[in-house]
């Protein structure tokens, strides 16, 4: 149950770093 948590919140972490990298392309390391 806690892998699909940690699952979900990597998920939910990539989408937000495109959105980032979308608007701020100097972060690139995440």
């Amino acid at each position: 149950m806690i892998q699909l948590i940690q699952l979900v919140q990597q998920a939910h972490g990539k989408k937000i770093v495109r959105l980032i990298h979308i608007r701020y392309p100097t972060c690139d390391k995440r």
